[in-house]
This record gives structure tokens, C-alpha cells and sequence, in this order.
């Protein structure tokens, strides 16, 4: 009622409530205002019948979900309406959303990226304010039977799959109560919802072609995909290394050995050669032990000054396989099924890299994606690595701007299209340079939490970055430095408050 914009409709379905003040508020309330469309229910029908029973009175042109206890902000149907005034083809909005208690004080804000469709199989991301062209949700079917406290995540998912572009709002449009009986104070108190969730998205991944099995994780309401296909493609594990010496877990060894070591016992994939790219200077007992440590093993010589990007280069022309896996000489496996991790997201069409999960030695997050604010960082570095993260971050495949080349799964088609790694760039931010180059293509880069390695960074070079390397980056990039899709910087996003001015 306190909104700004107040060209809306209400509708309300009373759900065989039963509870005769109920029904006389109702009553009152629509008496009151001609807006307000309520509909009584003889019987309880359940959520998703309540909700078809609303969606079969809107007559608007847009629809808005709203929970029976939470609450909009005051100005969130005219951000809305901006959005859809100055774009046509939008058919799904989505905004941030805040978690406020009983009192109103907030708990907690979920930024959201930009459309994730990987983030979207993994957890109900969009979530609230969430607002669908109402003729796209009657094409689909609307609200559907055997999803009950999961129809909104199912009708999400399959408006997504014909939406013809989906938009989100960087401010927080809606206010989520955390009641005693909310699933955030209590995820058991609607166990069954999360079960529903699980099959919405093994719905969704049979219509769109998606071979993979969908499993519940640790975390209620996260998701992992796992694939059922039998195919095991030759993947082309390039290494770039000088054979140096350093010391991991308090063990002096040379790092190649000890990286490629963890690989070849540790990896439950088999179907991979390994292609070490050796500088001149690399030890020749360090040659020697990694030509006995796997059958297809091979190595390379490089006998020009370093230049990171060229040794990755020339790994690849050597390379026999369609599918890349770019490692440092200076990373462990931690989870055995790591490769098999990776391969199902780059099974999709338009995914072109998958990153890994690195950690420092001390278990601390070194690399769960990249981001970028004038300059590229890596997501919540530091945190220690067993934690979900903010929103459950750490625990969900999802779209980033870039990915560490440290551990990164590469089509090979993606990239002969890109032409490599820049050589301009044979130190520091090559990877990014290629990451930004496949985001260009029109490809999406995802990361997974379920390929978790290792990484003794920067144990063998320099990582000192230069001013030339900023420069370069800066000219050929500035636009997509500025303005990362999946993380916006506070100070980048729209100034709000919660309630209206006192002059309104």
C-alpha cells in the first residue's frame, strides 16, 4: 500500500484459511481498494494451487511473487517498471533482497550477480524480488502439481529457459522476515521443499539436455550436478614448469614432481596425458623423474627466456586432446574426482573454461574466481576454505569474469578461437587477458567448488606485478574492469533506504 508507483494490482488467494477475522480483513481490505483482488478457497489446496488461483486473476502485464510475510521497499514497483520501460526484450527481473528479522533490522543482504544459469542449477539464487512477463509464465505452464515450496525455484527455471533476456537489479527491492518458522532459522522446518528443489532442477536438466544426476549437498537448498554420461574424452593436463625447488607442508622437494605425483595417484580420471613444458634450466634429474612418473608423459623443451603464455602455447600445439587442463607446477589434489568435477560444466555448449577451488597451505581460500574492480582480485580470498561463504558462494557453480590459469579446463576449439595467451603478457595477467577474450566470444566461464586443489603460490617465479602489465591490461579491458556482471562493489551500487522520505 505505501508503494510509490500505484498502478499495481494485489492479488490474494485465502487458502481455506478457515479463521473467520482472516476472511473479514480480506473482505475489508479489498472493499477498500479496488486494487486489491481476493479470492476465497473453500479448501486448503496448498501453495501451489493458491498460487495458480492468484496468477489465473492477474491481469497485469507483469507478475511479482510475494511471500504471505515478507515485504517490498517502498520505491521497488518503480524500479521495476524503469527496468521494463527501457528495455523490451526483458521477460524476467530479478533484484537483491534483504534479511531482516521480526523488528526489521537487518540481518544480512544478498548481492546477486547477473543472470547465472550455473548459480541457478546450484541454488535458488533470483529468489525475491523476482517478476515475470505474464505471458511468458502462462506459455510455460505457470505453477506446477509435486513442486510444493519449490514452484517458485521450478517456475524460475523454466521461464529462464525461454526468457528471451533476463535482467537483474543491483538493490535490494524486497525484505525477507526471518520468522521462527523461516527455513533460514530452521532449514528442517520444510525439509520436503528442498526435496522438491532437487527435482526441479533434474526437471530442468532433462529439457535443456543436461546429462547429469542432481544430488542435494551438505547445505540445504545447494545443489551439485554430477554427469551420468559415459564419455571420458582425453584431456590434455599442459604444465609450464623450471623444476624449482620449494617447500610444501614443510618438505623441501622440487614442486613439478611433487604436483604431478598428487595427479597421477590421486586422480580417479584416467584418460589424460600430461605435457610438461621444461625450461632449459630445469634440473636434468628433474626431467628424468617426471619421464618415469606416467606412461604419457611428455616433455618439452623451452629454451627461450621465460614468457609464461608461450610455454602454455606451445603445451598446447603438443597437445592431443580437446579438452585443456592448464596446471602450475605448484598445485596438489585434494578431491580425487577433480577433472570429472570440471568436465560437467564444460559439457554445456557455451561454457568454454572451468576454474578450481585453490587453497592456500594453510586451507585458506586462494582462488574461488576472479573479479573485477579496475584491477582483477580473486573472491574471498583468505577465507578459510571449509566455510559456505557468503550466500553459500564457496559451495555453488556459478559464472565469474575469470579464472585462474593456475587450474583451469580449457576447450580446445574456445581456444584456437581466441588465439591463445596474449605473449605480450608472459608473467602476470595473461590469464585474465584470456579470460576477458572468451567472455568477449560470447562464452561463459564458470567455477566449481567440487574440483578443490592445493596452491603454493608463486613458489616457483616472480609475481611481481609490473606497471607495463597494468597498463596493457588497462587499455585493452577498461570497459569490462569497470563493470564485472557477477560482483558489484558497494560503492558501485544504487544508494537505497528502506523507508520512503518523510516529505512522501
Amino acid at each position: 500500500m505505501g508503494q510509490v508507483n500505484t498502478d499495481w494490482q494485489w492479488c490474494i488467494t485465502d487458502d481455506g484459511s478457515g479463521e473467520e477475522w482472516i476472511v473479514e480483513r480480506l473482505n475489508a481490505l479489498s472493499s477498500s481498494d479496488p486494487r486489491v483482488d481476493v479470492f476465497h478457497r473453500s479448501e486448503n489446496g496448498g501453495i501451489v494451487q493458491a498460487s495458480a488461483d492468484s496468477l489465473a486473476r492477474a491481469t497485469a502485464e507483469w507478475v511479482v511473487l510475494l511471500d504471505h510475510d515478507d515485504e517490498l521497499v517502498w520505491d521497488a514497483l518503480d524500479c521495476l517498471v524503469r527496468v521494463i520501460d527501457s528495455t523490451e526484450d526483458a521477460d524476467f527481473i530479478y533484484s537483491d533482497e534483504a534479511l531482516v528479522d521480526e523488528s526489521g533490522a537487518i540481518i544480512d543482504t544478498f548481492e546477486k550477480p547477473a543472470w547465472s544459469p550455473s548459480r541457478l542449477r546450484s541454488q535458488m539464487y533470483t529468489g525475491h524480488l523476482a517478476a515475470y512477463r505474464t505471458s511468458v509464465v502462462r506459455l510455460v505452464g505457470g505453477f506446477r502439481e509435486g513442486f510444493d515450496g519449490a514452484q517458485d525455484y521450478d517456475l524460475a527455471l523454466r521461464v529462464s529457459e525461454v526468457a528471451r533476456r533476463v535482467i537483474h537489479i543491483p538493490k535490494p527491492l524486497y525484505r525477507w522476515v526471518a520468522g521462527e518458522a523461516s527455513v533460514v532459522n530452521n532449514p528442517d522446518a520444510k525439509r520436503w521443499a528442498y526435496e522438491a528443489g532437487v527435482r526441479a532442477v533434474q526437471a530442468h536438466c532433462e529439457r535443456v539436455g543436461i546429462d547429469a544426476v542432481v544430488e542435494e549437498t551438505e547445505m540445504p537448498g545447494v545443489h551439485r550436478l554430477r554427469d551420468r554420461s559415459q564419455e571420458s574424452p582425453l584431456i590434455s593436463i599442459i604444465i609450464p614448469t623450471r623444476g624449482t625447488v620449494g617447500i610444501a607442508f614443510g618438505r623441501r622437494e622440487s614442486m613439478v614432481l611433487r604436483s604431478v605425483r598428487s595427479i597421477v595417484d590421486n586422480s580417479s580420471y584416467t584418460n589424460y596425458e600430461i605435457i610438461c613444458v621444461c625450461d632449459e634450466t630445469t634440473p636434468r634429474t628433474v626431467v628424468t623423474a617426471l619421464r618415469s612418473m606416467h606412461d604419457r608423459l611428455r616433455i618439452i623443451m623451452f629454451d627461450e627466456p621465460f614468457n609464461f603464455s608461450r610455454k602454455i602455447n606451445l603445451g598446447v600445439f603438443f597437445a592431443g586432446g580437446d579438452r585443456l587442463l592448464l596446471v602450475n607446477d605448484d598445485v596438489e589434489v585434494v578431491t580425487p574426482d577433480w577433472i570429472e568435477a570440471m568436465l560437467r560444466p564444460i559439457s554445456e555448449g557455451d561454457v568454454g573454461i572451468v576454474g578450481a577451488k585453490l587453497l592456500f597451505e594453510d586451507s585458506t581460500i586462494q582462488h574461488a574466481g576472479q573479479f573485477m574492480d579496475h584491477l582483477p582480485h580473486h573472491v574471498l580470498v583468505g577465507l578459510p576454505g571449509h566455510l559456505p561463504g557468503p550466500m553459500s558462494t564457496l559451495l555453488v557453480e556459478r559464472e565469474c569474469q575469470g579464472v585462474t590459469a593456475a587450474c583451469a579446463l580449457i576447450r580446445r576449439d574456445v581456444f584456437e578461437r581466441v588465439g591463445g595467451f596474449t605473449e605480450r603478457l608472459p608473467n602476470n595477467y595473461n590469464d585474465v587477458d584470456f579470460c576477458l577474450k572468451v567472455r568477449e566470444a560470447g562464452m561463459r566461464i564458470v567455477w566449481t567448488p567440487f574440483a578443490e586443489l592445493f596452491h603454493f603460490e608463486s613458489s616457483s617465479r616472480d609475481a611481481t606485478v609490473t606497471d607495463d602489465e597494468i597498463d596493457f591490461l588497462k587499455r585493452r579491458w577498461k570497459s569490462q574492469l569497470e563493470n564485472d556482471p557477477y560482483f558489484t562493489p558497494a560503492h558501485m551500487r544504487p544508494r537505497w533506504s528502506w523507508n520512503p522520505p518523510e516529505s512522501r
